[in-house]
Formats: structure tokens, sequence, C-alpha cells
């Protein structure tokens, strides 16, 4: 069971190797969720569905309007866009993974920290998203430049200094 803290931070592992990517992680064992625990399963199958490549899966998880933002700024709107963006970039990227190591729920945004894992060195390494969600669906998903600004921003554990 994934334990949550007073600011919704839930410490995490990799993600896409849960057998039933549908399930919500993390409800207690009585039926409730912990705080932000619906955002962060929503986020999580969305994350589950990148590292599956199954756009049939991320297309359930989006909502009509959903909003694909890169690291550089770069947008991409409306569902029936967007689909084709990961189509392109699964096809492209074909081993291309995301690990999530801290979530953090403030209000309908997840922000996340972990790193993404690709054979291309550009696309591999620390990484900082976010997720704005509504109901079972994110509207919005965000990836950022790992700064410890970002991090900052969005309440995210700094890098440790190094030794």
């Amino acid at each position: 069971m994934a334990e949550s803290d007073a600011e919704g931070r839930v410490g995490t592992g990799p993600l896409g190797t849960h057998p039933d990517h549908t399930a919500p992680l993390g409800t207690d064992p009585d039926g409730t969720d912990p705080v932000g625990t619906d955002l962060i399963g929503v986020v999580r199958r969305f994350n589950a569905a990148i590292n599956d490549r199954n756009l049939d899966a991320l297309a359930s998880l989006m909502s009509d309007e959903h909003t694909f933002v890169d690291s550089e700024g770069g947008v991409v709107r409306g569902k029936p866009a967007c689909l084709e963006a990961w189509r392109g970039f699964f096809a492209a990227f074909p081993d291309y993974r995301n690990t999530f190591d801290d979530l953090i729920v403030r209000g309908d945004v997840v922000a996340v920290r972990g790193y993404s894992v690709c054979s291309r060195p550009e696309l591999a390494g620390p990484a900082l998203w976010t997720a704005r969600v509504s109901g079972a669906v994110v509207d919005e998903w965000r990836v950022y430049t790992d700064s410890p600004e970002v991090r900052r921003e969005f309440g995210l554990p700094l890098p440790l200094p190094d030794a």
C-alpha cells in the first residue's frame, strides 16, 4: 500500500509492472483512498499506458480537450492530435519508459519527480511532470526539464548535494 504524507506526497517504484493497470494503487484495505490517491491512481494509469504503449488506455484517460506540453514548450491540443503524437512517439522510441519516484497532489494537479529510460540519450534521465486531472481523466500532461527551480515550484524534493 502506498503511504501519503500530509502534503499528498507518495513514494513509488517503477510503473508499468502492476498486473492490473486499471486499479488504483494505494487503496486502503477498507476501500477508502488516502489523500490524493484517486488523482494519483489516474496519473499512474496514464503513465502505465505510456510505458505499455497502449493508445486505447491513453485515450480512455484523456479528456476530449487534453493538452500535452513538452519540456521545450511545444503544445499539442485535443485528444485526436495527442493520440497521433503518441503514436508517432511510440513508433520512433519503442523502448521509452517513465519511472516515478515522488508524486505530490496540489488541488487538481499531480506533480511527479522521476526519470525516463530510453536508448536515445536526449530522452533518458531525470524528469519532472505535472498532470492536471479532472475526475478520471487527464486534462493536461506536461513535461519539465528537471531543475531545482521547478522542483521548488511544485514542492518536490531537491537533489541531494554531491558528497
